[in-house]
């Protein structure tokens, strides 16, 4: 049984397709999706769409798809994180817009203050005692919405607390999510890093650095990107 049939709204394609819909992201990569934001049912939502991916992409789309939908739909309540909408047929995914601007790659100083990444690193406490990990804290999956609050995206590979994986994994998955955090804050305010940071932020996960090689060194020779 496909695991997309824990959840209700399962939209088809052709109820999706009759609105506009703007680009948000085209994928660049056979594991990473085309992202549109679109109109539908009165209000815009994102719609992450891995339908024209080649089958190896398609087949990695449902599963991280999947996660993700979970991972939303466990944190429905929690304010700062997208609300989740529904699936489109197998290899898309719905939540509701979420308006606001991605952390700038410099700059931060003008834009933000210390206090915004204390709401930051709450929003993630709030987060882990849901029982979910977001397993990818970097700078292009927060955003500041108009009023200055953080809000978290792209939850696809999140780790949720009482999956077999998450049963050895959990805690050191919130620890990284917690790292990678004060990391971002430290480029832009490492004056206002408390001494609990800079502790954390002076013991980088060893599977961290681990995993950046692999990113770095062999998948994007493997999979590069695409036009």
């Amino acid at each position: 049984m496909s695991v997309l049939t824990d959840f209700v709204n399962i939209f088809s394609r052709r109820e999706i397709g009759p609105y506009p819909a703007s680009t948000l992201k085209k994928g660049h990569t056979i594991f990473s999706p085309d992202v549109y934001l679109v109109e539908f049912q009165g209000e815009p939502v994102v719609w992450k769409d891995y339908s024209k991916r080649p089958w190896l992409g398609r087949l990695w789309g449902r599963f991280v798809i999947a996660r993700e939908g979970k991972a939303l739909a466990r944190l429905k309540n929690v304010k700062g994180v997208p609300e989740f909408r529904g699936f489109v047929e197998r290899d898309g995914l719905l939540m509701k817009y979420c308006e606001g601007n991605l952390l700038p790659r410099r700059g931060a100083k003008k834009t933000l203050s210390p206090d915004f990444y204390s709401k930051c690193a709450a929003l993630l406490e709030e987060i882990h005692a849901h029982g979910i990990a977001h397993g990818d804290i970097r700078r292009r999956n927060i955003l500041a919405d108009k009023e200055g609050n953080p809000v978290l995206i792209d939850f696809q590979t999140a780790l949720r607390k009482e999956e077999w994986l998450g049963r050895f994994l959990f805690g050191i998955m919130c620890r990284t999510d917690k790292w990678n955090l004060v990391r971002i804050k430290a480029k832009s305010f490492a004056w206002a890093l408390t001494e609990e940071e800079k502790e954390l932020l002076a013991s980088p996960p060893l599977f961290l650095r681990f995993g950046r090689f692999l990113r770095r060194g062999v998948y994007r020779k493997l999979f590069p990107k695409h036009t």
